[in-house]
């Protein structure tokens, strides 16, 4: 869940939120470690992307509705440690904007070619998680380490609760000033609109909203089959779930069905809302730090955490509100 990104919807009640984006242009500009590049057709990498730190590589995925600016605490933290990778979605930030029905585990899978990167570790917040998930059962052998954060999940029916918020988020649409007021009035953005980042958030909302509007030509993401939700016992990498208690409810039952998942840690972070990435940047930086370095330790972990150990397409509309529709739910592992 996160902010709605546009409406749309040919697809009646499906929506999404997050979007990625790795369109075809005949030239864009790639950012790698501050120093600006351009990715020529031929190579089929438009994708905006920059490269912090060294060491064992670590690719972020950020949420819909915005664009990987979402990552700019939280990166330069962890590329104290590690080979840090973000990137702009198709259609987000400074990458080109969807021009047809597109796969974003595919465009992930383009970018981590491109980098010559066979084995990483993946976070995704939101959608982001929800295709960190899917890319996971698509690419087992790419994926040492899963992390997801606040996710959402393809297969999920999400609650009236939620469909009604988006319902009237998107009724706002095409008026960009109110769609942004209405999503980001959210209750899952209660503590992240009364802290110092409200105003980032808003400029990332408006930016997003602005270039669905003016560039998207197509709203329609494919994604893997059977849905992730049918498949999440086959997840081979050690996954961490990660979330704040300012949630939709919905979250609690995604997080039920990630119980699933053969090797998985749980971690709560209290009064942070779907936001966390900006709020809680250094306590999640760590939980990450601390996940992929082995280093788990109950008594200094930010969060509450809890261990548990035990291809055909689809297609889906985008929704105006900056994630898939597909919803997450408020872990109540403790």
């Amino acid at each position: 869940m996160g902010v709605p990104s546009v409406v749309i919807s040919a697809r009646g009640s499906e929506c999404v939120f997050d979007k990625f984006i790795l369109t075809v242009r005949s030239v864009i500009n790639i950012i790698v470690e501050g120093t600006y590049f351009q990715a020529k057709e031929d190579n089929k990498m438009e994708l905006n992307y920059e490269i912090q730190g060294n060491g064992s590589p670590i690719v972020m995925i950020h949420t819909g509705g915005a664009d990987s600016r979402v990552w700019k605490y939280m990166a330069p933290t962890l590329a104290q440690s590690f080979k840090v990778i973000t990137f702009d979605g198709r259609g987000t930030g400074g990458s080109p904007a969807l021009l047809e029905p597109t796969s974003l585990v595919e465009d992930l899978h383009k970018l981590l070619e491109h980098l010559g990167l066979d084995r990483i570790t993946l976070v995704g917040h939101s959608m982001g998680g929800q295709v960190a998930t899917d890319f996971t059962l698509l690419y087992p052998s790419m994926v040492e380490r899963l992390v997801v954060i606040a996710p959402s999940l393809t297969g999920f029916t999400f609650s009236s609760e939620f469909t009604e918020y988006m319902a009237t988020v998107n009724a706002a649409a095409p008026d960009i000033t109110k769609l942004v007021e209405l999503a980001l009035a959210g209750p899952i953005y209660r503590a992240s609109m009364a802290s110092p980042h409200r105003d980032f958030l808003h400029e990332l909302y408006t930016h997003y909203m602005t270039r669905v509007f003016t560039e998207w030509k197509s709203f329609e993401v494919l994604w893997p089959e059977p849905p992730a939700i049918e498949r999440l016992e086959q997840i081979a990498a050690s996954t961490m779930f990660i979330q704040g208690t300012i949630e939709w409810s919905d979250m609690n039952k995604i997080a039920e069905h990630f119980k699933r998942v053969p090797v998985i840690r749980f971690a709560e972070i209290k009064g942070a809302d779907h936001m966390l990435v900006l709020t809680h940047a250094e306590e999640l930086a760590n939980l990450i730090r601390q996940f992929v370095q082995g280093e788990h330790n109950d008594a200094t972990n930010p969060g509450r955490e809890r261990s548990y150990s035990h291809s055909r397409q689809r297609k889906h509309s985008y929704c105006c509100n900056g994630d898939f529709y597909r919803e997450r739910v408020p872990c109540r592992c403790h």
